[in-house]
């Protein structure tokens, strides 16, 4: 019987060298994937590890070994009874050392390769036995449909580092018989996607004072549709009260628009233009479950503006800060945004704009990246339908299956 562990690039240089090396009546034990090189480990190359083995003792002339005939197929196919007859056979040929012999020293080195051949046999055995499946596997299917679940997340623009670790987790993961069946493998990438999300759930609501949530960000990111989007959601939905004020004094129809929607509610609204007409206007809200307060689009990159902001934020000690991105935006800039606005405290995100793209990794980059909660998405300017408390299991399979897929999951 020979054993062989080849380390390779892929299956089809597996199978090349299983064949020059053991013949066309070599068995594949197992299949896995390993990493080489790296530090301690960590970011070496990935490769394929395969075990295979042949009986060559058909060939011997003398004292052949009769095999009972087996009860299975998946026995016959795998070879599970030789491996037992040789570990057998192995240990009864064990060569005899005489310690008085002068090639003492040799024969119990040769002793400890033994044991070490051995242990392999076992470990393989025990290996073969975990793994037993009833049919071979096309080797193109054995890489192909996992590369199919790599090229999705890669598409949908998942970092890189996130990418290699689910790939490499359903691999590990995954039965022979498996890794040909796409659905499985989304499945398994659902699963691990979800251990990346970190979610919050709603705004939650203090018991003797209202609960002040501050909502910072870019021009254009969405801060007043959803403030309006929220108010509404609690004013009508969850009975409460519900207050808003707005600092954002530079555009009159961020104004004019909160106006109309408070009036719509029958919610009070305040213009402060100061600070200290902040503090005046939280004053008077002090009977309101949860004030929504809207800020000026500030850019991350004017120190001016920033300042000005973090006034306003200590002036209202908020509750929750809401740092609002638009999920169109390049990843770069969403860097710099989650770094900036986190100057001004612990920060929450709300993604906007998932109705404007198809490619959603950069939600998934964003928490990862910064370990940061996400709160909200909102995919439309419909008020107060178009947004939605973040759940792990939809924004899994918005990656995997795309809107249709965050639309269908429960």
């Amino acid at each position: 019987m020979k054993f062989k562990k080849y380390v390779v690039k892929d299956m089809k240089e597996a199978l090349i060298n299983v064949k020059h090396d053991l013949g066309d009546n070599a068995v594949i034990l197992y299949t896995r994937y390993v990493r080489k090189g790296g530090f301690m480990g960590l970011f070496g190359k990935k490769y394929l590890e395969v075990a295979a083995t042949v009986d060559d003792r058909k060939n011997e002339s003398s004292n052949p070994i009769q095999k009972p005939e087996l009860k299975t197929n998946t026995e016959r196919k795998i070879g599970i009874y030789d491996l037992q007859q040789i570990v057998s056979k192995k240990k009864q040929d064990k060569p005899k050392i005489d310690v008085n012999n002068d090639v003492y020293v040799k024969s119990e080195k040769d002793n400890e390769d033994l044991r070490k051949e051995l242990n392999d046999i076992k470990k393989m055995l025990t290996e073969v036995k975990s793994r037993i499946y009833a049919k071979p596997i096309d080797e193109n299917m054995l890489i192909g449909k996992i590369k199919d679940v790599r090229n999705r997340m890669i598409e949908q623009e998942v970092k890189e580092e996130v990418v290699e670790k689910i790939t490499d987790r359903i691999s590990l993961t995954s039965d022979p018989s498996e890794l040909s069946d796409l659905e499985i493998l989304n499945k398994k990438a659902l699963d691990y996607l979800s251990a990346f999300f970190k979610v919050t759930g709603p705004t939650t609501l203090k018991e003797n004072s209202p609960t002040i949530a501050i909502f910072v960000g870019a021009t254009g990111v969405g801060k007043t549709t959803t403030i309006a989007k929220l108010a509404a959601d609690y004013y009508l939905h969850r009975k409460k009260k519900v207050g808003i004020v707005t600092i954002d004094t530079y555009r009159i129809a961020a104004v004019d628009q909160l106006k109309t929607y408070s009036n719509i509610l029958g919610v009070p609204m305040n213009v402060a233009y100061t600070p200290k007409e902040l503090e005046e206007s939280l004053e008077a809200m002090r009977g309101e479950d949860l004030i929504l307060i809207d800020t000026a689009g500030r850019s991350q990159r004017n120190s001016m503006h920033m300042s000005e902001l973090r006034v306003y934020v200590d002036i209202c000690r908020p509750d929750e800060i809401y740092l609002l991105l638009s999920a169109t935006t390049k990843y770069t800039d969403i860097k710099d945004m989650i770094k900036q606005f986190s100057t001004l405290g612990e920060c929450k995100l709300i993604f906007t704009k998932l109705d404007e793209t198809t490619t959603f990794g950069n939600i998934l980059n964003a928490i990862y990246e910064f370990d940061k909660s996400l709160a909200y998405v909102t995919m439309g300017q419909n008020v107060p339908d178009d947004i939605e408390v973040a759940e792990v299991n939809k924004l899994s399979h918005l990656i995997i299956y795309g809107p249709k897929g965050y639309m269908g999951a429960k």
